[in-house]
Order: C-alpha cells, then sequence, then structure tokens
C-alpha cells in the first residue's frame, strides 16, 4: 500500500499578508515625503496661503507612534476615530486597512480607509488653491493627487481609487462627532 505524500509546494506560492501590515506604514512614508500641501493643512491651524512648507522635525513630532501616547498631541495617527479620539488637534489624518480579500491563493485585495479629519470651527480656510477652501477637502484632494496610481514597496499594483479593481473605492463625507467631520478615502492596491 502506497502512503499518501503530500506535495511539496513552496511557500512563496502563497500569499503572507505580511504587506497588508506593512502598507499604513509605507503609506505614511511616501506622505511625509511627497505631500506638502497636506502637512502645511495639517500643520497650520489658519490659512495656509504663502505659508512655507513644514519642516521635518515639526513633521515627526505630528506623527503618534504608538496608541499608549496622549494622542491629544497627535495629528496623523495609525487607527480609526473613535468617540474618545482627541479632541485637541486641528487636523487630523488617520490610515488604517479597511479589509483584505484573498482573490486568489498569491493575490489580496487591499483596502486602506484614510480619514481627513477637520475641527468644523477651523474647516474653512485660504489655501494656495482657492481663497475659500473647504480644510477636509483640501487635505482628501492632496491625498489622492499624491497616493493615486503610485506603487508602494509592500504592494504588487500601484494605490488607487479606480472602481475598475474596487467599487468601494472612493470619498465619502462623513460627520465623526459634534465637533469634527471631514472625508474617508478608500483606496485599493493588491499586496
Amino acid at each position: 500500500m502506497e502512503v499518501f505524500k503530500q506535495q511539496d509546494i513552496s511557500a512563496a506560492a502563497y500569499n503572507d499578508y505580511i504587506g497588508v501590515r506593512k502598507l499604513p506604514s509605507d503609506i505614511m512614508d511616501y506622505l511625509f515625503n511627497n505631500c506638502d500641501e497636506l502637512w502645511k493643512l495639517l500643520y497650520y491651524k489658519g490659512d495656509t496661503v504663502g505659508k512655507e512648507n513644514v519642516p521635518v522635525s515639526e513633521k515627526r513630532k505630528m506623527i503618534a507612534k504608538s496608541s499608549g501616547d496622549n494622542l491629544d498631541e497627535y495629528q496623523v495617527l495609525f487607527q480609526f476615530f473613535t468617540s474618545d479620539s482627541s479632541s485637541k488637534a486641528n487636523s487630523q489624518l488617520r490610515i488604517q486597512i479597511i479589509s483584505a480579500e484573498s482573490t486568489n491563493r498569491t493575490n489580496v485585495l487591499c483596502r486602506v480607509g484614510i480619514q481627513c479629519i477637520v475641527n468644523n470651527k477651523n474647516m474653512i480656510v485660504s489655501t494656495d488653491e482657492s481663497p475659500i477652501d473647504n480644510r477636509a477637502l483640501a487635505m482628501a484632494q492632496a491625498v489622492i493627487q499624491c497616493l493615486n496610481g503610485q506603487s508602494m514597496e509592500t504592494a504588487k499594483t500601484p494605490l488607487n481609487i479606480d472602481k475598475s479593481i474596487d467599487r468601494y473605492s472612493g470619498i465619502t463625507k462623513y460627520d465623526f462627532n459634534n465637533n469634527f467631520s471631514g472625508y474617508i478615502i478608500t483606496m485599493s492596491c493588491y499586496v
């Protein structure tokens, strides 16, 4: 009688989802180095017209390193807004994986949620693009302009907001609570 032998299938033939975990930090690294308009909207409480780009040292101070930190001190976080979220920051950017769906054994369709959150009292702002601008929409547009079609180190395909591969891609207006509103951007890629 012949004993059943399991086929030797290489581990590389299966997706290990490691790219899913690294994608938010890859996105942040890219925005950190390539999206000056976003950082100005996060950093300056008032108008951004003619303002200097935010220095690297100040950008670093805006990014939360963990959930245990005093989150009121940060504008960029890797978790979504909740009822007990920071209430002091004028503007916030929050990045988190919404879902990761296996499409076959090697590809995962990864949805990334990017929240552009602004205190309602600081929503209207003058920017280099418009004398009367919506800060949250300006943040969302800056993120999309910077990331749409961009390849990330851990992804197999570029980030996109193209409904041809993901019907959930797009931006949605959202009221986070009575004091904060903004937009949720849903972008996708394969990892």
